[in-house]
């Protein structure tokens, strides 16, 4: 029998998918609570860097920032570390030069810090406010889609509609007692071994095996009667028991169930988890750099 694939995304894979998501929460939570109740105080910064990536590029988006600065609440000294996307193109800092920077923080809560034109809400303008509202659930989303909560119950439900089909169909299934080949449903001979069924459905043709109308009398096939059919009925062969060595090399190979539909199913499906983890990899790091 072939061997069903796992449904199971690679651990390092789901770690990976889950930093990702857990950062930009972070980054998003962070700065819609500071924009909304955060203080703001004077720090100093400490290295400064941009790099110029499009010329062409829409407003605040051409140059990459790096900041680090600190700064002091209660008498306690913090630091804090930036990078996001602006146009501005101030001068490195130079050795012993002091350039003042405005953070916003939380009482109780200084280590989640920023500079404050990075969670004013009029700099950031409305279309960012959503932005960073929207991401929240987005990642949510994204976190039970990839922990394979969403659409479980559906999931379960067809599956077990499949397994009542299967178990329906495989209380019917006829075989054949000399050789043991499944057959289809109502056929008179084995397809096998040519062996006659012991107990030929009715309305097929005991001789060749067609299907006979209602009431009639003669084969319309091969014109054997139909009630004189059980007499000429070839006697089964007797077969010898398969050998040791012919049973085991029967097993060597593909199974004959590689189309069964549970496991075309579980191929899909595996198609569909890995389409889905390549998507998530590719949009988290576009959703959380900005």
């Amino acid at each position: 029998m072939a061997k069903k694939k796992s449904n199971k995304i690679n651990p390092f894979i789901l770690i990976l998918i889950y930093a990702c998501l857990l950062f930009v929460v972070y980054s998003s939570l962070s700065t819609l609570v500071l924009g909304i109740c955060g203080e703001t105080t004077m720090g100093v910064l400490t290295s400064y860097d941009n790099r110029r990536d499009n010329a062409k590029a829409e407003v605040y988006r051409s140059r990459t920032i790096f900041k680090g600065y600190n700064f002091t609440v209660d008498g306690k000294e913090y630091k804090g570390y930036v990078m996001y996307m602006s146009d501005e193109a101030w001068p490195r800092l130079k050795e012993g030069e002091v350039r003042t920077e405005r953070i916003s923080y939380r009482a109780g809560f200084p280590y989640i810090n920023k500079p404050a034109m990075l969670t004013d809400f009029d700099q950031i303008g409305a279309s960012g406010v959503v932005y960073y509202f929207l991401t929240i659930p987005g990642c949510v989303f994204l976190f039970l889609w990839v922990t394979g909560r969403l659409g479980k119950k559906k999931r379960a439900v067809k599956k077990t509609a499949a397994t009542r089909k299967n178990t329906t169909k495989s209380d019917h299934d006829i075989f054949c007692q000399s050789c043991g080949t499944r057959l289809p449903e109502g056929a008179a001979f084995c397809i096998g071994c040519g062996a006659a069924i012991q107990k030929p459905a009715p309305g097929i043709c005991t001789s060749c095996g067609a299907k006979l109308p209602e009431s009639a009398a003669f084969c319309i096939s091969c014109g054997a009667p139909v009630d004189a059919g059980k007499a000429q009925l070839p006697q089964a062969p007797v077969s010898a028991p398969p050998r040791q060595d012919a049973v085991s090399s029967s097993l060597i190979g593909f199974s004959d169930r590689c189309g069964d539909p549970e496991i075309l199913a579980a191929a899909k499906s595996n198609r569909k988890s890995s389409i889905g983890c390549m998507l998530i990899l590719v949009l988290v790091p576009l959703i959380g750099f900005p």
